[in-house]
């Protein structure tokens, strides 16, 4: 009786969280969004592709936990989800209700002698390798538009998905006199894009990039 009572039918409504998708990455922030019903399948399909986790919401401490974050999207042609930052409180609650994934990439048979040999070469953890993953380009503000090049941290809108918002990237290349390659900063698992100078707007040369790390409340 408790235990149906906790329950909460998926609600098909764009305005209702039916599955929230999360992840964090070594010491990168974490990141998640939440999905209604009729995007289900293919956040599903968007988070096995990134190794992103998952909560089905099925209860109201699930639902609480899903109006913490923000609402997601998936973006049609490439299939990847819109994952903004969240709160570290709010990830580790999901990762506490989400089923348990077994990790298994790195396991390997061992003997005894061997596993013994490998204890004893084991680094201190705080010489340990990071996490394998996309790493977050670096950049920072050109002063003006003389100064733009490699490393400059700009502004620029998602025109492949039509999306009118704008979103930081690094250049990473020069294609000619007008056009960069540049990296989403906040999504580095993304392929690079390429915008004519025209499609760029410059940040303030003065701004604290730290600050630039926007979470969801």
């Amino acid at each position: 009786m408790a235990q149906s009572a906790r329950q909460m039918p998926l609600v098909d409504s764009s305005d209702q969280p039916a599955i929230v998708v999360f992840h964090k990455d070594g010491a990168e922030p974490a990141r998640g969004s939440w999905f209604a019903a009729d995007n289900v399948i293919a956040a599903k399909k968007g988070a096995k592709a990134d190794g992103f986790e998952t909560l089905v919401v099925k209860s109201n401490e699930a639902l609480a936990l899903a109006n913490r974050v923000p609402k997601g999207r998936v973006f049609e042609r490439s299939g990847k989800l819109f994952m903004p930052r969240i709160q570290n409180t709010v990830f580790e609650q999901l990762a506490q209700l989400a089923p348990k994934k077994r990790k298994t990439s790195h396991l390997q048979v061992v003997d005894s002698s061997a596993a013994e040999s490998s204890d004893a070469k084991e680094a201190p953890a705080s010489e340990s390798k990071p996490v394998d993953g996309p790493v977050r380009p670096k950049g920072a503000p050109p002063q003006d538009w003389s100064k733009m090049g490699v490393g400059s941290l700009v502004l620029t809108r998602d025109i492949e998905e039509d999306d009118e918002a704008f979103y930081l990237a690094v250049v990473v290349g020069k294609v000619n006199a007008t056009t960069y390659s540049l990296k989403w900063r906040d999504y580095p698992e993304f392929d690079p894009i390429t915008r004519d100078v025209t499609q760029l707007a410059l940040l303030h040369p003065k701004v604290d990039v730290a600050e630039l790390d926007w979470e969801m409340e």
